[in-house]
């Protein structure tokens, strides 16, 4: 690996976060121990809406799961999508839910946030389906490059 703090990073998470454990997420975001939440919408998410020709909705209902401080919602809220941030970390959802007051009445609108163990949702009825899913970190699943040592 190029970063020379990945292994220092994985560790700590490692220390935190366990398999098989999903409310062991949220005692990593109470340690701060989140490399994977940089503060700003992922680069490769941006990239693959706005610049690879992929005809991207303007509109209908988003869901991304593990959405920790909801940066990508916002971004989608922005541009007109209702979006629906999950995560089984309560502080995360608080930390997506203060962000969210920062934000001008249509964000405020177009975004939501739950505590929700996306791996146990149950989609009831049309009305509770959603018309895309976001899942590009994949920082929620047990296959993570920071819980798994591949040494």
């Amino acid at each position: 690996m190029s970063d020379p703090d990945f292994e220092a990073r994985r560790k700590a998470v490692q220390e935190y976060v366990k398999p098989d454990d999903p409310l062991s997420w949220d005692v990593a975001w109470k340690k701060g121990v989140t490399p994977w939440d940089d503060g700003v919408v992922e680069p490769s998410l941006m990239e693959v809406i706005e610049g690879s020709g992929i005809p991207f909705p303007l509109e209908g209902k988003v869901l991304i799961p593990g959405c920790g401080a909801g940066y990508e919602a916002f971004w989608l809220a922005r541009r007109g999508l209702k979006v629906v941030g999950m995560d089984i970390s309560e502080t995360a959802i608080e930390a997506a839910n203060r962000e969210r007051n920062k934000y001008p009445q249509e964000i405020i609108d177009n975004s939501q946030f739950l505590e929700v163990n996306f791996f146990d949702l149950k989609v009831a009825s049309d009305e509770e389906r959603y018309d895309i899913a976001i899942d590009h970190r994949r920082a929620h699943l047990p296959t993570n490059e920071y819980l798994v040592d591949k040494s």
